[in-house]
């Protein structure tokens, strides 16, 4: 897996792109995150989309092969923004699935009113997956802290489990810098603790490709723990980057170029990971003339 830190390795399919959002929500349609869950005999994709940002709440597609074409399990979102004056009232983005006992989760982050992101879970039995998601009673689960680094905005959750407890990597940003945090908990309805040394991956050098690093997403091979992540000078393009670790404390070791770099105008974030049968999958969203429309898939299966 060393290969996670070597671009060269990481080659687009054929058929980019996987997801036309415009094709499956409708035309002009912002479409954003593919989150990948193996369930029984079918592939599920968890997507945030809507009509504009302040619209988007949570859809799940289904597939029967990984990279067939996907469809909504339903028309409708199978989870929605939260009524007014709640905590996620203004849009949701999806962060991670997450299998624990008997259940499922759903991780995500969503927006009130106040334009503060928060974190929260909603939870479905494993027999009625994809449907019949309920958000936790006790969320958010994780918010903003006043002065601190993640003042403005904690968001887009990666989640992995070490030594039978989960721990979350998040977006932190306090209105002027955007770096990544650690959380731990004993089960995903927490409590979720916030680690002391956060930020654990800090903003980037004045004038790197990645001054700002956002949106975190995690897997687990073996002993190790490998993260993508999108990122950004002062300004766009958005590009996507790498790191690992090896024990949630221990030292992260970040890839020094872009995973996958934009092209011709194009933005590329929203990344996840997904690792299947000794391949990896990196997907990622992109851009049509500044709309999030398409996710591409990146592999090492031919490499």
């Amino acid at each position: 897996m060393s290969f996670l830190s070597q671009s060269k390795l990481l080659q687009p399919y054929a058929d980019n792109p996987i997801i036309d959002g415009d094709s499956i929500f409708g035309h002009g349609w912002r479409t954003e995150d593919f989150i990948v869950a193996h369930v029984d005999d079918k592939h599920y994709a968890g997507v945030s989309s809507g009509t504009k940002l302040e619209t988007m709440d949570i859809y799940i597609l289904e597939s029967s092969k990984l990279l067939e074409p996907y469809r909504k399990v339903q028309a409708d979102p199978v989870l929605g923004r939260g009524d007014v004056g709640e905590w996620d009232e203004e849009y949701l983005r999806i962060g991670a699935f997450f299998p624990w006992g008997n259940d499922w989760y759903l991780f995500y982050s969503g927006q009130a009113s106040d334009k503060r992101l928060r974190i929260g879970a909603a939870k479905t039995s494993k027999k009625d997956f994809p449907f019949s998601w309920e958000k936790l009673p006790d969320n958010p689960l994780l918010s903003p802290s006043p002065n601190q680094w993640d003042s403005k905005q904690v968001s887009q959750p990666g989640i992995a489990e070490w030594n039978n407890s989960l721990i979350m990597h998040y977006s932190g940003y306090d209105g002027f810098n955007r770096q990544i945090g650690l959380a731990l908990a004993p089960k995903p309805e927490g409590s979720w603790i916030k680690c002391l040394a956060n930020p654990i991956i800090w903003k980037g050098k004045f004038g790197s490709w990645n001054r700002n690093r956002a949106n975190p997403k995690l897997i687990r091979v073996g002993d190790k723990f490998y993260g993508v992540y999108e990122a950004m000078g002062f300004r766009p393009p958005w590009r996507v980057g790498s790191y690992s670790f090896s024990h949630p404390c221990s030292q992260i070791v970040l890839g020094s170029e872009p995973l996958v770099d934009a092209r011709d105008g194009e933005n590329v974030a929203n990344p996840s990971l997904y690792y299947e049968d000794d391949v990896l999958y990196l997907w990622v969203g992109s851009t049509e003339n500044g709309r999030w429309r398409y996710v591409k898939l990146f592999t090492n299966a031919c490499t």
